[in-house]
C-alpha cells in the first residue's frame, strides 16, 4: 500500500470517530436540567407561644370486690337525706270508755274517761320512757248504790263518781315491725274521788244545782218555783293508787302516732271499805 493510501485511510477514520463523539455529546447536553438561582424570601414574623392549660384531674376509679351489678348501683347518683332524729319528749291526749271491774261494778256503772300527758325518754333509741298522765273519769251509780243510800227522808234518784288522777309510770316499748310498737307500763300516783247523790226537789227561788229554779214570766207578771234536783250528799277523798297496762302504737307521718291501750287502776280503800277498780280503754294521739 502506498503512503497516499495510508493518509487517506487515516483521514477517514478520524472523521468517523469525530462524528460518533459529536452524536453522543448532543443528547447529554439536552438532558441536563436547568438550575435556577434560589429566590430570597422575606423573614417571617415570630408567632406568640400557644397558651398552656393544666391537665384536667379525674378522681381515680373506685372498684368493689366482688363487683355489684347492675353498675353503677341504683342509689349511686341519689343523695339520701339522713333520717330525722327522734325527739326525747312526746305529748299525747286520749279518750275512751271506762269500765268498772270486780266489786266496784256492783256500785258504779261504766262511764267515760279523758286524759293528757307527756313522756320523756332518757336517750334516743332507749326502749324505756317516763310517762306522766292526768286523767278524768266519770261513772254513774248503779241502782244498788242508790238503794243503799236511801233514807226515810230522801228520795235519791241519781249518783255518780268523778275521779281525777295524776300518775307517773315507767313505760317499756318493744318493736313489732313496720314501725308498730307494743308497750307495757305501770306506776302509781294520787287519785281524787268525789261521790255525789242527788234527789228531785221543788225549788222556790234561786238555783240549787238542777234543772229547776225560780222563774218569772215578764208577759203575765208572776213568778213561781220549779222542780229540779239538789245535792243531798257528797264525799271527797284523795288516796294513793296504782295502775298497770299495755298498748299498741301505730306510726303516722311527721313522727306522730296513734295508740290503743288499756290500763287497770286500783285506788286504795279505807278500812272495811271496797276499793275502787276500773279499766279505761283509751284511744289517743301521740305527737
Amino acid at each position: 500500500m502506498s503512503t497516499t493510501h495510508v493518509l487517506q485511510l487515516s483521514v477517514l477514520v478520524s472523521l468517523f470517530v469525530g462524528a460518533a463523539v459529536a452524536q453522543q455529546q448532543v443528547p447529554a447536553q439536552q438532558q441536563a436540567p436547568v438550575q435556577q438561582a434560589p429566590t430570597q424570601q422575606a423573614p417571617s414574623q415570630p408567632q406568640p407561644p400557644a397558651p398552656q392549660y393544666p391537665a384536667k384531674q379525674y378522681p381515680p376509679p373506685q372498684y368493689q370486690y366482688p363487683p355489684q351489678y347492675p353498675y353503677p348501683p341504683q342509689n349511686y347518683y341519689r343523695q339520701q337525706a339522713p333520717p330525722p332524729k327522734e325527739p326525747l319528749v312526746h305529748g299525747f291526749f286520749e279518750g275512751g270508755y271506762s269500765d268498772t271491774v270486780g266489786k266496784t261494778s256492783d256500785y258504779l256503772q261504766g262511764g267515760y274517761a279523758v286524759g293528757a300527758g307527756f313522756s320523756v325518754s332518757p336517750a334516743r333509741g332507749s326502749p324505756v320512757d317516763f310517762r306522766f298522765d292526768v286523767n278524768y273519769s266519770r261513772n254513774s251509780a248503779t241502782n244498788a248504790l242508790l238503794a243503799l243510800s236511801q233514807t226515810t227522808n230522801s228520795s235519791i234518784n241519781e249518783g255518780n263518781a268523778r275521779i281525777w288522777s295524776a300518775t307517773l309510770d315507767l313505760e317499756f316499748r318493744a318493736p313489732l315491725g313496720g314501725g308498730v310498737h307494743a308497750y307495757f307500763l305501770g306506776g302509781g300516783g294520787a287519785y281524787n274521788t268525789r261521790l255525789a247523790f242527788r234527789e228531785p226537789a221543788f225549788v222556790n227561788g234561786g238555783y240549787f244545782g238542777g234543772y229547776g229554779g225560780y222563774y218569772c214570766d215578764p208577759f203575765y207578771g208572776f213568778c213561781y218555783g220549779g222542780l229540779g234536783e239538789v245535792n243531798v250528799a257528797s264525799h271527797t277523798v284523795t288516796k294513793f293508787g296504782w295502775n298497770a297496762g299495755m298498748g299498741l302504737d301505730f306510726p303516722l307521718e311527721n313522727g306522730a302516732s296513734w295508740f290503743l291501750e288499756g290500763r287497770y287502776h286500783r285506788i286504795r280503800a279505807s278500812n272495811a271499805s271496797i276499793p275502787i277498780a276500773y279499766v279505761p280503754i283509751m284511744i289517743g294521739l301521740r305527737f
